[in-house]
């Protein structure tokens, strides 16, 4: 099996939060970390989740056999910054890029910097740049990235993922709409780009109950398994 980072992002738009709420994107999680156990040499899955803006583009820990019972509810709702914003999508993917070594960490604004720094200083969530691998090395990676909704910024979120896929950062991205919207940018991105496919999901509970095989074989297509086998 190759070995690579396993992780998620998690839209925490004002439209997503009764999903949330629901336990049906806890579940969700709950579903992919056989992923990070498989593929990821700690068994863990990083999440991240992003609203609107850079500083709400934000890293929550990792997700694992030990913790994934109603880790949304005790890690996400209500906790993170940006709950129940807008939506913008390239701030949290220059975020995870950078997060396993790939690309140039944005620079969050300075109000965000100094919430950060207070609450570290008094043993709150560590700052996601707290998280960045020690060794500086880049790591081959794949992102589910969980959204319900259209992006405000779709040219910024172009020119991520195209800048990935021509810098050859070891980077695949699920895009998942979780919706009966439309979701033209995120199509267009998997039509466009070798590091991208798109898959929608319309009954979020259905889609939960399906079996691990169903479930695996829905995701896996040629492109990802070429991808993987490289």
């Amino acid at each position: 099996m190759p070995e690579l980072e396993v992780s998620s992002a998690l839209d925490v738009s004002g439209s997503f939060l009764e999903e949330h709420r629901a336990g049906l994107t806890s579940t969700f999680l709950t579903r992919i970390v056989p992923w990070g156990i498989t593929f990821d040499p700690d068994g863990k899955i990083d999440v991240f989740t992003f609203s609107n803006g850079r500083a709400n583009a934000h890293y929550v820990g990792a997700i694992d056999a030990s913790n994934y019972e109603n880790y949304v509810r005790d890690h996400i709702e209500n906790k993170v910054p940006g709950w129940g914003g807008a939506t913008d999508y390239s701030h949290v993917l220059r975020m995870i890029l950078a997060h396993f070594g790939w690309g140039e960490r944005e620079q969050a604004p300075a109000a965000a910097t100094k919430l950060g720094f207070f609450a570290r200083l008094f043993g709150g969530p560590k700052s996601d740049r707290d998280e960045r691998p020690q060794d500086g090395a880049p790591r081959r990676a794949i992102v589910f990235f969980v959204t319900d909704g259209v992006g405000d910024d779709a040219a910024e979120t172009r020119q991520v993922i195209g800048e990935a896929e021509r810098e050859g950062y070891g980077t695949f991205f699920v895009l998942v709409g979780m919706s009966n919207s439309m979701f033209p940018l995120l199509e267009s991105l998997a039509a466009d780009h070798g590091n991208v496919i798109f898959r929608k999901v319309e009954d979020i509970a259905a889609f939960n109950k399906m079996s691990d095989e169903n479930l695996n074989e829905f995701f896996l297509d040629d492109k990802l398994t070429k991808w993987l086998s490289h």
